[in-house]
């Protein structure tokens, strides 16, 4: 199959696309504030607002409706890498351990599935595009506006306070433009009152039919090669839970796999069953074919261990210190804070850069940050999210960086 990198990559299409939608639907909303402005009274206003009602509900749908269409064919250029590229690979793999396994336009069972996942991603990209919105303070508490609601609401809002005289144009701009970035266009589940980012949900959406057509093949691959084994994938960031098991080879047993949890064992332990779900993957091994070793360091990446704490300490005895610049503490997961506090901290642009930073004081210690000016490793309660056109990145800094 596609290595986990490369599965990895398939959303990225997608979740562009949905961003293009974020940034088109921010724009929109701004030019119409803008036209708005221009307008000499609230009278004239309420008269446009008149004669152009639903005008922006249509444009808001045809935005929509292109995001769509691209991604119904960005869904099919998926799985036809998956095809092309990964079960190719696979085909090679059971070829050389002398096993032997059906050409993908005569494997029906497979076909059947990728055609069901394809349906089943494209509707849940339909169910995240009929429940956008934004997320909004309103009294202190967030609250979640759908789209065509946010569009009205906050231009009325917004021609009220300039009209009467109580904000002036770029104040209610730069407020109105940094509600809609704390919140990003957002999908939410009506059912659980949970929201999140647009391309997260699009993310979501992508990588569970992906790993359910990967499964399959692992296990077609695993009955053509008489093999027992899987490799689990490794990936940075894990949360602690899936650092003692990923990177490992495991016996598979198929029957129990989707009713027991994950085993904590080393490679030598082939007893164990296990449940590669979210961003890990199964990859086959013949027997006496590979031979893998994932180096201990791996695991430490972007976590605090015990390890790296002695290494701090030695560093800070000899006067000098340990790159990276900040470590996050092994029990916190990046994407759960990302999920919870995105969206509730004070924002900074700095240069040669179109997206902000946000900088958000946590109620916990979160991590180590180095401390140029006493020159030593402090605990910190604040993260900094750095938004970028391929997603975000999380780490500790200084406390007086929120100041």
């Amino acid at each position: 199959m596609l290595s986990p990198n490369e599965i990895e990559a398939l959303p990225k299409p997608l979740e562009k696309q949905f961003r293009n939608l974020e940034n088109r639907i921010m724009a929109d909303i701004v030019r119409r504030l803008k036209k708005a402005n221009e307008m000499t009274s609230g009278a004239e206003y309420q008269a446009e607002r008149f004669l152009n009602l639903g005008v922006s509900q249509k444009d808001i749908e045809r935005l929509i409706g292109n995001t769509l269409e691209i991604s119904q064919n960005e869904v099919s250029k998926i799985y036809d890498d998956i095809i092309a590229k990964g079960y190719a690979r696979g085909l090679n793999l059971v070829k050389s351990a002398g096993g032997d396994i059906a050409p993908y336009k005569e494997n029906k069972s497979l076909q059947q599935l990728i055609s069901a996942v394809k349906s089943q991603t494209n509707n849940s990209f339909k169910n995240i595009t009929q429940s956008l919105g934004f997320a909004v303070n309103q009294n202190g508490k967030t609250v979640f506006r759908p789209i065509a609601d946010y569009y009205q609401k906050t231009l009325d809002s917004a021609v009220l306070d300039i009209t009467t005289g109580a904000f002036d144009y770029n104040t209610v701009l730069k407020r109105i433009v940094n509600e809609m970035i704390n919140s990003g266009l957002r999908s939410v589940d009506y059912a659980s009152g949970h929201s999140d980012r647009v391309e997260v949900a699009a993310r979501r959406a992508v990588m569970t039919g992906v790993n359910q057509v990967t499964a399959k093949v692992a296990e077609q691959n695993m009955d053509a090669l008489d093999t027992e084994y899987v490799e689990v994938s490794w990936h940075s960031g894990a949360r602690p839970s899936h650092q003692v098991w990923q990177g490992k080879i495991y016996h598979w047993d198929r029957e129990k796999n989707h009713r027991n949890p994950q085993s904590s064992v080393d490679n030598s332990d082939k007893s164990s069953i296990i449940d590669t779900r979210e961003s890990n993957f199964k990859s086959n091994l013949a027997k006496g074919l590979i031979n893998t070793v994932i180096e201990p360091s791996q695991q430490q990446k972007h976590q605090l261990t015990k390890a790296w704490k002695n290494q701090v300490k030695q560093a800070i005895v000899s006067g000098g210190r340990l790159a990276p610049k900040s470590r996050l503490n092994k029990d916190i997961n990046p994407q759960e804070i990302v999920n919870q506090y995105a969206g509730t901290g004070n924002l900074r642009f700095f240069k040669n850069s179109d997206l902000p930073n946000e900088f958000i004081t946590l109620p916990y210690i979160v991590g180590y940050t180095y401390d140029d000016k006493i020159g030593k490793y402090v605990k910190t309660h604040v993260i900094q999210i750095k938004y970028t056109k391929n997603g975000v990145h999380i780490f500790p800094t200084m406390e007086r960086s929120v100041k």
